[in-house]
């Protein structure tokens, strides 16, 4: 193979790789605008590279020709005009709108860990609610306990289900309804919930931190209604009462606060210059098979032959008339 070919061969393979990292791009593109609908961002994605490389490789065969002079190269122009407009199209969207978005990075990222802390206090909130009502109920024994030993009131002390009779003392009976009471608001499943949660929560933050595309676009379509979800877990969680623990006793209440950033990512603005000069740049890469290869050596006998009959032909037509 002599250095001809290994550059014609490595212009295609840069081609393919150009065509690939263009499409890629159109595929982060296309997913932060519908949200994460992959499939239909693959889609685009895949539609768009098979487009640019078929015109600008088709146009590289039509070059290299060897009969067909004239119908070839009028279609190896099409082709041509048709990559350009091809590549200029797409660069406006879906291939600049990734950088467009990622122009507001700072943004959203204050954004969306906004949200992560907010869904992370919540069970800082909800602990901190479970120790209010340990601490109210405690008290409510340890003043029933005291009436019934100085002989005040036995209400609450019979209310409470305290056993006058048992083995265990008071305190201890204390003891043993505060830790109920903690088991109840805090269950084993409220230990793995907010492990996995808490879990999520971190990973989306690397996600978030080091702008990962794929994993930002999934935070934002689960962060609400994960939300929502774990409030709702903990609420049901907390409708738990104990014995007489009280009427006046309200469920978890947490504010949840949308921080809205779907907007950034739906909105098509214009191009960055930076995603004019990549586009560009590709334009360049893909096009280097086309100017690599030679025009065959026939095409310009072929060319000269189909002048010299419409000379002729012109000629022939003076003469008679």
């Amino acid at each position: 193979m002599d250095l001809k070919q290994i550059k014609l061969s490595l212009a295609v393979v840069i081609n393919l790789l150009a065509a690939l990292t263009f499409g890629y791009f159109c595929f982060l593109g296309a997913n932060f605008y519908t949200l994460g609908d992959k499939g239909k961002s693959i889609a685009v994605a895949v539609i768009i590279t098979l487009f640019l490389i078929g015109t600008s490789l088709g146009a590289k065969l039509l070059k290299q020709t060897h009969r067909n002079f004239k119908s070839r190269f009028i279609w190896e122009i099409v082709l041509l005009v048709l990559f350009t407009a091809l590549i200029g199209y797409f660069t406006f969207f879906p291939f600049s709108h990734y950088f467009s978005v990622s122009e507001n990075e700072i943004q959203i990222k204050s954004k969306l860990n906004s949200s992560i802390t907010q869904a992370e206090n919540m069970y800082v909130e909800y602990e901190l609610y479970v120790s209010d009502r340990k601490n109210n109920y405690k008290t409510k024994l340890e003043s029933a306990v005291l009436l019934k030993e100085n002989r005040v009131s036995d209400v609450d002390f019979n209310c409470l289900d305290f056993k006058s009779n048992s083995s265990l003392t008071n305190p201890k009976q204390i003891d043993r309804k505060i830790r109920k009471i903690g088991f109840d608001l805090v269950p084993s499943s409220f230990i793995a919930m907010k492990s996995h949660n808490s879990k999520w929560l971190a990973n989306s933050k690397i996600d978030i931190d080091k702008w990962k595309p794929i994993g930002i676009v999934d935070f934002i379509n689960n962060i609400e209604n994960n939300s929502n979800n774990w409030k709702s877990d903990l609420i049901n969680i907390s409708k738990i009462r104990e014995t007489c623990e009280g009427d006046n006793i309200e469920d978890f209440k947490y504010n949840l606060t949308t921080n809205e950033v779907k907007t950034y990512f739906t909105k098509i603005g214009n191009p960055p210059l930076l995603s004019l000069v990549y586009a560009i740049l590709v334009y360049v890469l893909m096009l280097l098979s086309y100017i690599f290869s030679n025009r065959s050596t026939k095409s310009d006998v072929g060319f000269r032959a189909i002048f010299s009959k419409k000379t002729n032909k012109t000629n022939e037509y003076t003469i008679k008339y």
